[in-house]
C-alpha cells in the first residue's frame, strides 16, 4: 500500500508508529493481535524500516554496518555472510563495500539504507520515501527488484513520486487532516498467505517508544 499526502500532514510520523518507534496517544497499532508497546524481539524482527532521514553511521564501512545489523538481526553466523552479499548485489553496492558510509554520495546512502531494510528477510516492509535521491537507473533497479520481493511480505511505502506508486503500489491511501482516505486501486493482499496483518486505531499524537507502560 502507498501513503501519500502534502508536506507535514504526518505521513512519516505515521509509519513510525506502524514500525513501533512511536507510540499512539490513544487507541493502538497491533501486529497479529499484539499491542506495538508489548512488542518483543518476534515481532520487531518481522519488520525492515526505512527512514526518510537515512540515520547511518557515518565512520563505518558498508561491510561494518552491514554485519553489525546482522548481528544485532539475529541472523545466524553461517548465513551473515550470504545475505549480506545478496544486498550487496541487489543494489549495486560492490565498489563501495569498503567505504565509509559518510563519504557516499546521497544515492549510495539511499541504497545503503534500503539495504538494510531487507538484510534479514522481513516479512513487513515500511519504506518512507524509497527512491528518495536514486538516480535514474538505480530507480528502475530498485523498482524491478521491489517488484518481485513484494510477493512476499506486506508492505506500505510513502511517496511522492507518481511512478514509484503506480509500479508497485495495489492500494493508495491518501492522509489528509489526520485522515486515511482511499483512493483508486483495489488490492488482494489480504487473500495472500505471506501477508501480515497490521491493524492500526489510533488518533493524533503520540509518545516515544520507551514507555511500556501497557504491557503486562
Amino acid at each position: 500500500m502507498a501513503l501519500t499526502g502534502p508536506n507535514g500532514v504526518g505521513k512519516s510520523t505515521t509509519l513510525r508508529l506502524m514500525a513501533g518507534l512511536l507510540y499512539p496517544l490513544t487507541g493502538k497499532i497491533s501486529l497479529e493481535g499484539k499491542d506495538s508497546r508489548c512488542w518483543q524481539a518476534e515481532q520487531r524482527l518481522a519488520i525492515g524500516y526505512l527512514a526518510s532521514d537515512l540515520p547511518l553511521y557515518q565512520d563505518l564501512t558498508i561491510k561494518e554496518y552491514l554485519n553489525a545489523l546482522a548481528g544485532f538481526r539475529a541472523i545466524p553466523k553461517v548465513d551473515r555472510t550470504r545475505s549480506i552479499e545478496e544486498m550487496i548485489t541487489a543494489f549495486d553496492l560492490s565498489s563501495h563495500y569498503h567505504s565509509k558510509l559518510g563519504q557516499l554520495s546521497r544515492g549510495t546512502q539511499q541504497r545503503v539504507a534500503l539495504a538494510q531494510v531487507f538484510l534479514h528477510k522481513p516479512k513487513i516492509v515500511i519504506l518512507d520515501e524509497p527512491s528518495q535521491g536514486l538516480d535514474t537507473q538505480h530507480k528502475t533497479q530498485w523498482l524491478a527488484w521491489f517488484q518481485q520481493y513484494k510477493l512476499q511480505c506486506a508492505s506500505i511505502l510513502s511517496s511522492h513520486d507518481r511512478t514509484e506508486i503506480q509500479s508497485i503500489a495495489d492500494k493508495v491511501t491518501l492522509l489528509e487532516n489526520a485522515k486515511l482516505l482511499p483512493l483508486e486501486y483495489p488490492t488482494d493482499a489480504l487473500t495472500n498467505q505471506n501477508s501480515y496483518i497490521l491493524w492500526t486505531q489510533a488518533q493524533q499524537g503520540h509518545t516515544d517508544a520507551t514507555d511500556s507502560r501497557h504491557c503486562s
